[in-house]
């Protein structure tokens, strides 16, 4: 029996210090959530961001507006900004699903990568390699600046499950799409 094992595998540079230490205020809280101060939400002046692909809704949360649901087809994709951050819609089998534009390995403009069949590494019992294949029903977003790849479903990196991308709720309304997030 042939072994899997995803071609993102090979990308070992990939440290967990290189996602989790990316820019925050302070560190995780004990509930594992990110927090950051902030002048723009009424309240405690404090806010729940994202870590592990999660938003949370709070008092600060809003609805950004993103097309008419028969807009974006069924495998396209939209890019929406709203104040500092970019968004992808991405409309895939009828469902929708909101990332931040933002790679977690450097940065790149991740949502606007390509759309393809994630790939594996097929290895024998010896783990010699019997080829790369594409992985039947997967469809991974692949980063334009390094060509890390992320499941458009889950937002999950194949090979390191630490690396994956801030998700964000998406609402239907009367026929119209849209994204929730942070003020």
């Amino acid at each position: 029996m042939a072994h899997l094992v995803p071609l993102a595998c090979s990308l070992h540079h990939l440290g967990r210090a290189s996602f989790e230490g990316r820019a925050r205020a302070r560190p995780p809280q004990d509930d594992g959530t990110w927090i950051e101060s902030t002048g723009t939400c009424s309240s405690p002046g404090r806010r729940i961001l994202a870590r592990r692909g999660e938003v949370r809704y709070n008092r600060c949360m809003k609805e950004i507006f993103v097309a008419r649901e028969n807009e974006i087809s069924d495998g396209e994709r939209k890019i929406v900004i709203d104040e500092n951050v970019e968004i992808g819609v991405f409309r895939i089998d009828g469902a929708f699903y909101a990332w931040r534009n933002d790679c977690p390995h450097q940065g790149g403009p991740v949502c606007q990568g390509r759309l393809m069949q994630g790939t594996e590494e097929r290895l024998d019992a010896e783990r010699r390699s019997l080829g790369i294949h594409y992985r039947a029903g997967s469809l991974n977003i692949v980063c334009p600046w390094h060509g890390l790849e992320f499941d458009v479903r889950t937002g999950r990196h194949p090979g390191h499950a630490a690396l994956r991308l801030v998700s964000y709720p998406v609402k239907l309304q009367d026929g119209a799409v849209y994204v929730v997030a942070g003020t």
